[in-house]
This record gives C-alpha cells, structure tokens and sequence, in this order.
C-alpha cells in the first residue's frame, strides 16, 4: 500500500497563528509521519510550543529507527515536551501545546494524541475512528452530563487536561488500525472540527484530489468559524 499527504492551515479569525502541521517520509517511501500540534500560551509562546512539536518530530524521525510503533510515537511526545519547557523555562511558566500525530507504515496506521486536536479515519464515506478528546466537555460527554450538541455550545469547550509542556509528565492516548484501498485518515486541530462536522468534511474530499480538497476544508471551516474563529490545521492521508 502507498499513501498521498497534504496539508493546509488557516489562520482564521485570530491575529497569529499557533497551529503547526508538518509531512515527513523516508527515502524509500516506506514509512510517513503527520504531525498536527495547537499551541497555547499566548502570543509567540503559543506558536514557539507548537514549532517544537514540529522539531521534535523532525529529531526523533531522523534518528535511529525503531521498529516498535509506539515506541516511537512515545519518542516524539516526550521530546516535545522536554522541547516546550525550555522555551521558557521550566514548570507552569512553559507554554504549552496539543499534538495528534499518525504514522504509516506498510503493515499498518499508529497513532498518538495529547489535548484536544483529533484524529479521523474514513472509509465507504463513514468514520470508523476518532480519536476522545482530553477536555472537560468530553469526560462530561462520557458521563452523560452533557450531549454532543450542548457540548459545542458549552463555556468549558476550550478547557483540556491533558497537553504537551508543564509539570506533568505527557500520558497520550495511543490507536492503530489496518488500512484499505481508498481509506482517508485526516488529522486537525480544534479549529476545525469546531466548525465542520464529519459528515461535511467526507463530502470534501476526492482522494485523487487531496491538495485541492484540504485547502477546501480549511476555507469552509475558516468560513464558518467566522470573525472570532480559531487557527485551522488539517493534514489528510488517502491510501492508493
């Protein structure tokens, strides 16, 4: 199995953008890592503590190989995290920032997340994975306190428990699946599943158009978050 990337992001309604995304694949076309990171922390330290993530995941994939997926995956995010508390610091004074990352490999998809960007797999148009968010709104979801639609109204929306950078030490959530002919995986950052629900985003992407259907996605979702929406990163994978 082969897979085509792209990405595109969006600075939406905000004055900076702190959303970061970044492709890398080995030389013989094996393997591909996508990285989605949000950062948060205000102005500048926001984006420093989303780059980092992007530098990290550039380190770890350009170091020794290891066979154990998440091993690797683990590799990255504690990287990360080490990169963000020296950017100021070490403790409550570092910014911070979320991360979804996936990674392709011939025998399957792994991935790993922190915060409240979001990983989705499609197929026959339908999502057969998605990644739980580490937010408020979400153990409120799981609790039955809250429905999805009065979630995406709620104050708290914002709100996660778990990130890269601070004193605790990361605890991503970890995923992996096999893939099929015309399966998308599409990763983003909370600007834009905020603003474009599942049902939309499959109606957007053609897969032998992947360029053209993530630059689609990020307007439509930049158009309906409106003057106060968010920053927007999407990545998509579509398998040959």
């Amino acid at each position: 199995m082969h897979w085509h990337t792209a990405t595109a992001t969006h600075i939406g309604g905000r004055g900076e953008q702190q959303d970061r995304s970044v492709v890398l694949s080995s030389p013989n076309g094996k393997e591909s890592l996508i990285v989605i990171a949000d950062g948060m922390g205000g102005l500048e330290g926001g984006s420093r503590a989303a780059q980092a993530v992007i530098d990290a995941s550039q380190e770890v994939f350009d170091s020794t190989p290891e066979p154990d997926a998440f091993v690797f995956l683990k590799r990255i995010i504690d990287r990360a995290h080490q990169f963000i508390n020296q950017l100021n610091g070490l403790g409550n004074k570092a910014p911070g920032s979320t991360c979804v990352i996936l990674l392709l490999r011939e025998d399957g998809a792994y991935w790993a997340h922190v915060g409240d960007s979001r990983l989705y797999h499609f197929r026959n148009r339908k999502v057969l994975e998605k990644t739980s968010d580490h937010s408020v709104v979400q153990m409120l979801i799981q609790k039955g306190s809250l429905t999805e639609l009065e979630a995406a109204a709620s104050p708290l929306q914002n709100q996660i428990y778990k990130r890269l950078g601070g004193m605790n030490l990361p605890d991503p959530d970890f995923g992996t699946c096999s893939f099929l002919q015309g399966d998308v995986f599409l990763l983003c950052t909370d600007g834009f599943w905020s603003a474009i629900e599942p049902e939309e985003t499959i109606e957007n992407i053609t897969n032998n158009l992947l360029a053209e259907s993530v630059e689609s996605l990020v307007l439509l979702a930049a158009e309906q978050g409106g003057v106060d929406g968010d920053n927007i990163a999407v990545a998509l994978a579509a398998i040959e």
